[in-house]
């Protein structure tokens, strides 16, 4: 009925997932995973971990969850997945649009799951995928019970949540931190944590006193809510972990699959979770405790690790004191055991020293722990990091253990006909005949138990007999030699009838018109750009634009001042990106007749107040005066014969979507020119916004619906998109590998490391509900600016210095990109810490 999901970064937790009681189990190969440092099973051990699942009835999904550069996805993808398709494996988790639809095509039959890096936030994202194939949805993380409620009331496809294990503090997929400051792409499987580094904030530019782990995240368990999920109806409960060590996956797996048994046996009345067994998962991996993740709150303080980022353990002695040795100026530590300790468990001293116990220690008895500096204060509780008796037995019973799977069978055998042996499991049957097994018995003829004793001996083959049905008839003689070669070929028959059930052949030439992604707004999904790349319906102003050697020469803008002149009408013409009224006004006030697209962020709709936050009704007079300022600035921009695109929220949730749908809003939308949306959801919506309503607007797609090879670029052209903003992870070259005509490019702007559904400001000094840019500082003391998007609880934290592409413009010249982008978020007032003012 619900599918337990298990992590596998190793063959070796291939086997410890599926013999812990896993449903499936998800693993990447040696190339396109998002765990690019997990020990990865290559070829040959994938292939066997698909063959071990099938024969145990469990799922193997294959990760090819990152983005993929054009080179590669034509050269590389292929003979990779090809051998891992012919031998059956049930599913593959992408992020990239290009790839998904290459799989489609290239492999037919193949289920196709999207990645919680899609960032799928809701039905508008679900419907859209469902549509072009996909089977599944792993929705972002930071989604409600409630939330995830909605998208399976509005859609009918599977459901796939996170329900232990890590949890990152951006939304999946939303993330540049350690690609753009310390070149490893989580987008490529290379993330190197840097939100697991200590940062203090700062707020206006004023030191603070809120220091620590501010980005790092309690781990996820949901043992207590269990009951809440499974009653949701999410198809696949995930756990995540392709990183840790088989023991983990064992432990974990073994435990929620006791209580998914025991909910389902005994209902909510009957469920109850018992310590011991929050104790375990403690022991095998925690970050200051555990959080339930965002299924029952939008953020807060007590889902963070605000102390530590890394395995905190479980309290194992107190101190008592110091104990100094006869003669020596050394000393030690004495301190009761909370618990029984283990021979070689080992225990965090203060300032993260770790020792390891030498001998076992009773519950109640006291330990001589040797002493050092910082010495730990009478009174303290000193907690274990490993737990070796535990790890020692989840390898025994699961990594080490062999699970059988239950098979029944009937043994037939007579002097007028064959010996036959059936075997059953499942739905799968094998028969095997011998014409030679059986002879008149001189003396002692065969007993039906002597047989049924010797062909139950499975040994070590993946079976064990349920039940063995043995019929013979009159005085026979039977050789144990033939019996055993009856049985081990019956096993081997039975065994490849299982395997064969999920084998495909993959086709040479599929064809690209019947294995084509369904289309539903748009163009082929082939490997070739058309020549004329969709154009743009709205009007172009007829003035030209503005130049980029002028634009990318001398000095980069400094906060709003931009100086521009007029170029000829063959270079890139010129959008600015604002933020804040103040920025646009310094756009308005200055002579800027070239510029071509005013985007106008979500946040200049007007700040919807607290009071809208939390469902209450809002003052008249304040949204008729939001109403005001909103025309005023469109009135403005279209005076200056500039398009106006609305840029929409970083992702779109519920709290996004009021905001959209409220009446005056709506109205405005339908004077837009354009969106820049940024994620599947916005694109789903604006797509169908523009379709309902008539409207001749164009959706600009940015650069964080990653186009990294030319299918990707096509697809998205194929659904409703005009223009695409060049990614920000692509240097020139592979750039210039892409070939992609009518593109824009950022060019200046403090480039998005992060979106979060997370507040820094509410997580350190509390909740202002008022729109503001606060600062973090890294341990190097690197400031980062971080927006806070109060309207609807998001936080957007900023790289400390802006993009500037002063010194490429022959680089640019190559690229010839159709638009260049000047992006304002954080400059001017915001800058020296003053709040939004509407």
């Amino acid at each position: 009925m619900w599918e337990l999901l298990a992590p596998a970064g190793s063959y070796e937790s291939i086997i410890a997932a599926v013999n812990a009681g896993a449903d499936a189990v998800y693993a990447g190969g040696s190339l396109f995973g998002a765990r690019a440092y997990a020990d990865n099973p290559d070829e040959k051990h994938l292939i066997q971990g698909i063959n071990y699942c099938h024969l145990h009835g469990c799922r193997l999904y294959l990760t090819v969850n990152t983005l993929l550069r054009e080179k590669e996805l034509e050269e590389m993808l292929e003979p990779f997945l090809r051998p891992l398709y012919e031998s059956g494996v049930d599913g593959v988790i992408v992020q990239d649009l290009g790839v998904a639809s290459w799989i489609y095509e290239r492999f037919p039959g193949l289920p196709l799951h999207a990645s919680t890096q899609m960032t799928v936030t809701g039905a508008d994202g679900v419907r859209f995928l469902q549509a072009e194939g996909f089977s599944r949805v792993v929705p972002a993380r930071e989604l409600s019970l409630a939330e995830l409620r909605e998208i399976m009331k509005e859609t009918d496809i599977e459901i796939e949540t996170f329900i232990h294990g890590a949890m990152c503090y951006s939304y999946s997929g939303q993330c540049l931190f350690s690609s753009l400051i310390g070149g490893r792409s989580g987008n490529r499987g290379r993330c190197a944590q840097p939100c697991r580094l200590p940062v203090c904030s700062l707020d206006g530019g004023k030191s603070s006193e809120n220091a620590g782990y501010l980005l790092s995240m309690k781990d996820m368990c949901t043992l207590d809510l269990l009951p809440d999920i499974l009653e949701a109806g999410i198809a696949s409960l995930k756990i995540e972990g392709r990183m840790k060590r088989p023991e983990y996956t064992a432990g974990v797996v073994s435990i929620y699959r006791k209580y998914i048994d025991l909910y389902q046996a005994a209902g909510r009345a009957g469920y109850r979770v018992e310590e011991d067994d929050r104790t375990v998962l403690l022991d095998l991996y925690n970050r200051g405790g555990f959080s339930e993740g965002y299924y029952r709150e939008h953020n807060g303080r007590n889902m963070m690790s605000l102390h530590r980022p890394n395995h905190r353990g479980t309290p194992a002695l107190r101190v008592c004191r110091e104990r100094r040795s006869p003669g020596n100026k050394s000393s030690s530590v004495r301190a009761q055991a909370l618990v029984s300790l283990g021979k070689g468990d080992v225990i965090e001293l203060p300032g993260g020293r770790e020792i390891t116990l030498a001998a076992d220690t009773k519950q109640g008895f006291l330990a001589d722990i040797p002493g050092g500096r910082p010495q730990p204060a009478e009174g303290a509780i000193l907690y274990r990091t490993r737990n070796v008796r535990l790890l020692e037995e989840l390898r025994k019973k699961y990594v080490a253990g062999d699970r059988k799977r239950e098979i029944s069978g009937i043994f037939t055998v007579s002097p007028d006909s064959p010996a036959m042996l059936r075997l059953m499991c499942g739905d799968v049957e094998a028969a095997v005949c011998s014409a030679v097994l059986a002879e008149p018995a001189v003396s002692r003829p065969a007993d039906a138990e002597e047989v049924r004793r010797q062909l139950q001996k499975t040994g070590n083959t993946p079976f064990v007999f349920r039940s063995l049905e043995v019929q013979l008839t009159g005085r026979l003689f039977i050789p144990v030699a033939k019996l055993n070669e009856l049985r081990r070929e019956g096993l081997e028959k039975l065994e490849q009838a299982l395997l064969d059930q999920s084998r495909r052949i993959c086709p040479e030439n599929p064809s690209r018109e019947t294995a084509a992604l369904p289309q539903s707004g748009g163009t082929s999904s082939g490997t070739s750009l058309p020549e004329n790349l969709p154009r743009e319906t709205a009007a172009l102003p007829q003035s030209g634009g503005t130049s980029t050697e002028t634009l990318l020469s001398g000095n980069p803008p400094r906060e709003t001042a931009v100086q521009t002149q007029t170029a000829a009408p063959d270079n890139p013409r010129v959008n600015v990106l604002v933020t804040t009224k103040e920025q646009l006004e310094a756009v308005l006030e200055n002579d800027f007749a070239e510029i071509d697209t005013i985007y106008l962020d979500t946040l200049l709709l007007g700040a919807v107040q607290r009071n809208v936050r939390k469902n209450l009704p809002g003052k008249a007079s304040a949204g008729a005066n939001r109403q005001d300022l909103r025309r005023e600035l469109f009135a403005r921009i279209k005076q200056r014969g500039w398009r106006c695109f609305l840029n929409c929220p970083p992702v779109l949730r519920s709290l996004d979507r009021a905001l959209l749908e409220d009446a005056s809003v709506q109205e405005l939308l339908c004077s837009m020119d354009g969106f820049l949306v940024h994620t599947i959801d916005e694109l789903s919506y604006f797509r169908e916004l523009i379709r309902r309503k008539h409207l001749p607007a164009v959706i600009v797609a940015d650069e964080n619906l990653y186009v990294c090879n030319r299918r990707a670029a096509a697809f998205l052209y194929g659904h409703g998109v005009s223009r695409i903003t060049l990614p920000a992870e692509l240097n020139f070259r592979e750039l210039m590998d892409l070939g992609l005509k009518n593109t824009e490019l950022v060019v200046y702007g403090y480039q998005p490391l992060m979106q979060s559904a997370q507040c820094v400001r509410k997580n350190t000094s509390g909740c202002t509900g008022i729109p503001s840019v606060m600062y973090l500082n890294d341990r190097r003391n690197v400031r980062f600016p971080v927006l806070n998007r109060c309207p609807v609880c998001c936080n957007t934290i900023y790289n400390s210095v802006p993009l500037m592409l002063c010194g490429c413009r022959a680089e640019l010249k190559r690229l010839a990109p159709a638009y260049v982008r000047l992006s304002f978020t954080v400059e001017s007032d915001i800058c020296r810490g003053k709040p939004f003012q509407f």
